[in-house]
């Protein structure tokens, strides 16, 4: 496990004791990251100018995003802090986004433009950005430790200096807001399941990112932190004024000492840093992270920390039964037999039964959890869900303008975050949003729950292409949507997760009508979501009846992509301990003509390959593909990671796949490669022992069910 890397043992150098209780550790500006290479997939917006012939260039330029204000603050008393308000540039925030008269979506919208401040401060507020929601998390603040100010600005300040003053009852802080753009970024925190290990994945996008070299935990220096290092070298730790610092500020290098890019040891854009604390983490706690850099930078980022395995959900019900139990029982039953582990919702009337001691007790048996909506709906639920597309919802509010209804719901479920968290600290939060004003509306609400959910329909979207925008079709022709969504969707909610929500209907509309999804569409998208850095999936949905027909029918377009999502459930869940505490990465791959490859990092001692046949098509009709033959591929590791082991993992298990090592290179003999293979490259050599033998304990019965007898494959494919 700790092969390739360097431990450092430093004990416990705790931060000085502050004398005010409440100090501000940074405050910085983070612009959202572009991804300008997708805007033809929003066909909404941007698609029509980019048909009528307009370059990406341009659109970019006419498609301004925003960015958070994020204010990182360290109680460091012995009492309790509460956060009762935040000032941006000398105004409240608490007054300046001000509730409308009306609900929508069960909740009031709140905008600055319902505000009664004086013009001068409105103004003043414009400039800043134009705040679109703030949340303190926590909002009390437990002695000596930390929390965070996340303030949403809808564009990027136009003044050079905005300054943030954060309320509490220990008195008023204030700082002025840093862009730093040369800055690292901590883009995910992955947890062991004991939550006695952290991996800090830091990167910096803009240029090689430096040797890090220390890390703290809400201040206070890590007692054991493992850091890459390329095989066979040491790395010596002496308590010199460098790595005896107590803080990151104290942690510039020394004069003379010349900061090492990473890339001499790396080839790889992101780091990984394992941290393991004196003492497990308590679930649901909030931590501020730091890593500081031998260049003098430092990346931060503040998370709660949970752990669970791989959602595989479902969403929907059945009335096949002749009650509300029978129902529950049959659907969530089959939801088991094709590898689901999650009920996402919308269930019908099955909560009664959920909530007794015998629903309890059935879930339990058959693996299964519940996401539900309040405290009380389930025993041990995995997700409270915050909203169902809150951005669909902001359309709706036409007090506004168009161009300032984004967002109008962000305040109200900020508020109704926090109460759910106070009486329910430990259950982590999930809110879905949808496709209005995309790619905006991720970015708008991706810091605002733990679990940032989005549903990017590729069946809906060809409806809607073949329907009415047949022009746009070659953007289509593929679901390179949901890689798109995945990938912006990580970029916003950073270093939170990301779920992606997978559509598996029969679209049957009067005016745009369309088809199941193949069987090798989904396959394709899973691994597109996989690849784009999703930290769980699930279908929307199960229910066979009225205008969206779902997996749960007797169709038999609807049974074979039923089983193909079983079969992939096996899939991926086997994989699941590495997905989890995984991050996309980018390492040196080559690949033939039409084989999309994609690489994450699990840890230090793991790399997954994700291959994808990029040799197909889509249509009305249905999905072409043509098999490449004789793939190699060809991968050069992180120098840190000297593998031991390389095998692929697929619905029937494990298998080993041919490989050889030479000159950093690694060269892998995939064999006909039809739509998809997850290859793992690992240092450790019990990873595929413990991957075997979890997929003979939960997942082999049930896919020699779903595949029937005789009919196994011989291999992955």
């Amino acid at each position: 496990m700790w092969s390739g890397g360097v431990f450092l043992v430093a004990g416990l150098l705790g931060a000085a004791d502050s004398a005010a209780d409440l100090t501000v550790v940074a405050a910085v500006y983070r612009a959202d990251q572009a991804f300008p290479q997708f805007l033809p997939l929003w066909t909404e917006n941007w698609a029509r100018l980019h048909a009528a012939g307009e370059s990406l260039e341009s659109l970019q330029r006419k498609s301004p995003l925003g960015g958070y204000v994020l204010v990182y603050l360290r109680n460091g008393s012995n009492r309790e802090v509460e956060v009762t308000d935040v000032l941006l540039d000398g105004v409240s925030l608490s007054q300046a986004i001000a509730p409308a008269e009306n609900e929508i979506g069960g909740h009031r919208p709140a905008s600055l433009h319902f505000s009664r401040l004086p013009e001068a401060e409105r103004a003043r507020l414009l400039a800043a950005g134009e705040p679109v929601s703030w949340k303190a998390d926590p909002r009390t603040i437990p002695p000596r430790a930390c929390g965070e100010v996340v303030i949403r600005l809808r564009r990027d300040p136009q003044t050079e200096n905005v300054s943030v003053a954060v309320v509490s009852n220990a008195g008023v802080v204030t700082a002025p807001v840093t862009t730093p753009a040369a800055e690292p970024l901590i883009v995910a925190v992955a947890c062991s399941q004991a939550l006695d290990e952290m991996t800090i994945y830091v990167r910096r996008p803009d240029r090689v990112l430096a040797r890090p070299e220390r890390c703290w935990i809400d201040g206070v220096a890590s007692s054991a932190v493992l850091f890459p290092e390329a095989p066979g070298k040491t790395r010596t730790h002496s308590l010199d004024a460098r790595s005896s610092a107590t803080s990151p500020a104290d942690s510039q290098p020394a004069s003379g000492v010349r900061a090492e890019p990473i890339d001499r040891i790396g080839r790889c854009d992101t780091l990984p840093v394992v941290v393991r604390p004196e003492q497990p983490f308590t679930p649901g706690s909030f931590h501020l992270f730091e890593v500081a850099c031998s260049d003098g930078s430092v990346a931060r980022a503040g998370l709660r920390v949970w752990s669970q395995e791989f959602v595989y959900g479902m969403w929907g019900y059945t009335n096949s039964g002749r009650t509300p139990e029978e129902n529950a029982r049959l659907c969530l039953t089959d939801l088991s037999e094709h590898n689901i582990n999650v009920h996402m919702g919308m269930g019908g009337n099955w909560n009664p039964f959920l909530t007794s001691d015998a629903g309890s007790a059935f879930l339990r048996t058959i693996g299964m959890r519940l996401m539900v909506k309040w405290i009380g709906d389930a025993d041990n639920p995995i997700y409270y869900f915050l909203m169902d597309e809150p951005d669909a919802q902001d359309y709706r509010c036409t007090d506004l303008p168009p161009d300032r209804r984004l967002g109008c719901l962000a305040q109200a479920l900020a508020r109704h975050s926090e109460a759910l968290r106070v009486r329910d600290p430990l259950t982590p939060q999930l809110l879905n949003v949808n496709n209005t004003y995309k790619p905006e509306n991720w970015y708008t609400y991706g810091q605002l729950a733990d679990v940032l959910a989005t549903d990017p329909y590729y069946q809906e979207q060809l409806a809607l292409v073949y329907g009415a925008r047949p022009g746009w079709l070659a953007h289509f022709a593929k679901p390179t949507c949901v890689y798109a969504a995945t990938l912006v969707c990580g970029a916003a909610a950073r270093p939170k997760p990301v779920h992606v929500i997978l559509n598996a209907v029969r679209h049957d509309h009067k005016d745009q009508p369309f088809r199941f999804a193949t069987p090798a569409e989904k396959r394709i998208e899973l691994y597109y979501a996989l690849a784009g850095g999703a930290k769980g999936i699930s279908y929307w949905w199960y229910t066979p009846y009225d205008e969206y027909y779902g997996v749960g029918g007797r169709d038999p377009d609807a049974v074979a992509l039923w089983k193909e999502i079983g079969l992939l459930g096996a899939e991926v869940r086997t994989a699941g301990p590495l997905l989890v505490r995984s991050c996309p990465a980018v390492v040196p791959v080559r690949a033939p003509p039409r084989l999309w490859a994609r690489t994450l990092l699990a840890g230090l001692d793991t790399l997954l390959l994700i291959v994808v046949n990029d040799n197909f098509a889509v249509d009305r009709s249905g999905t072409v593909v043509h098999p490449i033959e004789s793939a190699t591929v060809r991968v050069v590791p992180p120098a840190w990671l000297r593998p031991q082991t390389v095998f692929e993992v697929s619905c029937t298990g494990t298998r080993a796949v041919s490989w050889s090592y030479s000159d950093d290179e690694l060269a892998l003999d995939l064999g006909t490669v039809v739509l998809t293979r997850l290859v793992v490259i690992s240092a450790d050599g019990n990873l595929r022992s413990a991957l075997d033998t979890l997929y003979r304990g939960q997942f082999a019965d049930k896919v020699a069910r779903l595949l029937g007898p005789d009919k196994v494959p011989a291999g992955p494919e």
